[in-house]
């Protein structure tokens, strides 16, 4: 006898039997019963996840914030807890829960009349939250498993989703680094330079800095670079600012930044001293990371910049640079 079952009975009896199966082998290990809160406990470790991060909780919170945006993804709201529960007289430890969402994916559920039913699991939550150990931790439902009882348009979905939000997780408990994304850097190379002066040659030189991330798309950096033909030189003490356009996270990582910077620039001419000045330059720049901590690294930049020398004349300075070298994390 075949027996026909139309779709919600079938997920409701997929459903039923792996939680039955789920209940068995966590009540019954060989012929020890454990007690029920542990086996309950069991079922918890699969359907919910969590990790510990590398990072105290406000670090957390705010690398994360900054990574969720750089997924595309949006919070919508985020839930304080410690602040609501102190408002009613209770006390309890940093959490906060972030409700996250995405466009395009909530659109591929929401516009079909059988997926809207998973709506009340929408949008997607991350909690993050502190506990007596001191250290901080990161909880999400274990969205792969949960999306296979439900299968067609919505486990597809689902696990695309979970893959994106499990990306951001990851670069908190396993410290995985973007370029330019660590707290202090050291840097060096090489460069050329133009001159839009034709009575100076264009020229090779070289550049020294460290760079320090005032947050994942902001940094500051301080170099001193020298450029040196065999009739003048210039040098220039240059500070720059830089914001992270793009930030990737694959096998090689690469990221894209602008700049804008001034420098403080002194020299010399046919052995005449330059009368030491300001200019400001822009630019961009490119890390591509070879190996842990070690980027390749290449800029252009404009610079903008008029000295006048000991001799009476006015050199013109500006021109483009061109640089390549290496950048050290640390």
């Amino acid at each position: 006898m075949i027996i026909i079952l139309n779709s919600k009975i079938t997920k409701g009896l997929t459903v039923s039997l792996v939680l039955v199966f789920l209940l068995a082998g966590a009540l019954f290990t060989g012929n020890q019963e454990v007690e029920a809160s542990e086996s309950f406990g069991l079922i918890a470790d699969l359907m919910m996840l969590e990790d510990q991060s590398l990072y105290g909780f406000d670090e957390t919170v705010e690398r994360f914030r900054e990574e969720i945006d750089a997924a595309g993804w949006g919070i919508l709201n985020y839930h304080d807890m410690q602040e609501v529960k102190a408002g009613h007289a209770y006390d309890v430890m940093n959490v906060k829960v972030f409700d996250l969402c995405s466009a395009e994916y909530s659109y591929n559920i929401l516009r079909l009349d059988d997926e809207r039913i998973v709506s009340p699991m929408m949008p997607c939550r991350i909690s993050i939250y502190e506990k007596s150990d001191g250290n901080t931790y990161i909880a999400r439902m274990n969205s792969p498993l949960v999306a296979r009882f439900f299968g067609g348009e919505i486990n597809e979905t689902m696990q695309i989703a979970a893959a994106e939000t499990e990306e951001v997780v990851e670069k908190l408990i396993t410290g995985e680094r973007i370029p330019g994304s660590s707290a202090f850097e050291f840097f060096g190379g090489l460069g050329y330079t133009r001159f839009a002066d034709s009575a100076l040659d264009n020229s090779f030189g070289f550049y020294l800095g460290s760079k320090v991330n005032l947050t994942r798309t902001i940094g500051l950096s301080a170099e001193y670079q020298r450029y040196s033909p065999s009739t003048h030189s210039l040098n220039g003490l240059v500070f720059t600012g830089s914001f992270d356009l793009v930030q990737t996270d694959n096998d090689n990582p690469v990221s894209l930044s602008a700049l804008l910077g001034s420098g403080y620039y002194f020299g010399s001419v046919d052995n005449y001293d330059f009368d030491s000045g300001f200019g400001a330059k822009i630019g961009a720049e490119i890390n591509v990371e070879i190996q842990d901590q070690l980027d390749f690294v290449g800029n252009v930049n404009y610079r903008n910049l008029d000295l006048d020398a000991d001799n009476g004349e006015s050199y013109d300075l500006s021109g483009f640079e061109f640089k390549t070298g290496l950048t050290y994390t640390f």
